[in-house]
């Protein structure tokens, strides 16, 4: 009787490895890069870009400001803190469109261009 087992567990395995090569002569060959260095890149590259597809910046960015505020607000209990963030977030903005707006006066007058107002439409891009 044990040996019986013994033939019927060995016929078994034989049966499970002959099935295990079919299913593995079934897949479709294993293509890497020529090195490790390029295939650990494409994958990294791959990663990020599923990465920036699920969880886009501009939509968590917010979310983090207003928890930051909301931080604030609760540690200093004043909304003058709130005044003090707009305030600085209106005057970087302003010297930021001053900054951009003089460089692009200052690139005009190099290249004798008009300075003075003129048409939407016939701006150049």
């Amino acid at each position: 009787r044990k040996w019986l087992l013994l033939t019927r567990e060995a016929r078994h395995r034989r049966q499970q490895r002959a099935d295990d090569d079919a299913d593995f002569a079934s897949l479709p060959p294993l293509i890497l890069p020529p090195d490790k260095d390029q295939f650990f890149a494409d994958a990294r590259a791959t990663l990020e870009a599923d990465e920036f597809n699920t969880f886009p910046i501009q939509n968590v960015l917010p979310l983090v400001v207003c928890w930051v505020v909301g931080l604030l607000l609760k540690k200093y209990n004043r909304t003058s803190v709130l005044v003090f963030i707009l305030a600085f977030t209106i005057g970087l903005s302003a010297m930021c469109m001053g900054y951009v707006g003089a460089m692009t006066a200052w690139r005009d007058f190099i290249k004798g261009g008009d300075l003075g107002f003129s048409s939407v439409c016939a701006a150049e891009p």
